[in-house]
């Protein structure tokens, strides 16, 4: 079964085939098929992460970089977080926590050097909390862990999420089209619209402290401290 990266070869990007045709040609030929859907930001991010630099596919991009160039001169033109919903398009009935499936998501750092971080998603109504080793802040591995997460729900569990506007929720295109689960943005240095989420990570936090890197942290462990977490007042 093909998926985006299926695309993303030698021979397609000596065709002139970037990222970004790559993303509205895939729109034309599978027009009904939202797990078809990603962004040329996501596509990039892709050919640069580490586990496919093996292929070198990136001597194969226009300009031919071993590294994506820096913001630094460039003119920012439009939002940091490609195609971002703000938090007043969400639906009102949202805030009453009257309905499960409603989500709030965010990343927990763990202590340089190490990169690995926890991705957490607490639902609104239950305040049930959920959490996953990822292997860093990428865009791409905070949407695997996303899907990873919501995936075996049955769709009235999974109306939407709302993120505050890291980076790392970059790609979230990739949930919001493959699960039908959109996603809301807070409004910047709001942390109280995503309360819930906040109060969990402060609990896991009490576990693992700022200062602990998570790099021999097991998921069992991860799971044990999250249901440590939900057990407590």
């Amino acid at each position: 079964m093909p998926t985006p990266y299926s695309f993303i070869r030698p021979q397609t990007l000596r065709r002139g085939w970037s990222p970004e045709p790559i993303e509205g040609g895939l729109k034309l030929e599978y027009p009904g098929d939202p797990v078809m859907r990603v962004s040329h930001e996501c596509l990039h991010q892709w050919i640069y992460a580490k586990p496919q630099r093996g292929l070198d596919l990136r001597q194969y991009l226009p300009r031919g970089r071993k590294r994506r160039a820096g913001r630094k001169g460039r003119k920012v033109r439009g939002p940091r977080i490609p195609m971002r919903v703000d938090i007043g398009q969400r639906p009102r009935a949202v805030d009453s926590r009257g309905q499960f499936g409603h989500w709030e998501s965010d990343t927990v750092i763990g202590a340089a050097p190490s990169r690995v971080c926890i991705d957490t998603q607490v639902e609104r109504k239950s305040r049930g909390p959920f959490a996953r080793l990822v292997p860093d802040k990428s865009a791409m591995a905070t949407a695997r862990a996303e899907y990873e997460i919501h995936g075996d729900l049955p769709p009235r569990a999974r109306i939407d999420r709302t993120w505050d506007n890291g980076t790392e929720a970059s790609c979230h295109t990739l949930v919001d089209e493959a699960l039908g689960m959109p996603a809301y943005f807070a409004d910047p240095y709001s942390s109280w619209q995503r309360g819930t989420n906040e109060n969990r990570n402060g609990g896991i936090r009490r576990y693992l402290p700022k200062k602990t890197p998570f790099d021999d942290l097991t998921q069992d462990e991860l799971d044990a401290i999250v249901q440590e977490t939900d057990d407590t007042p």
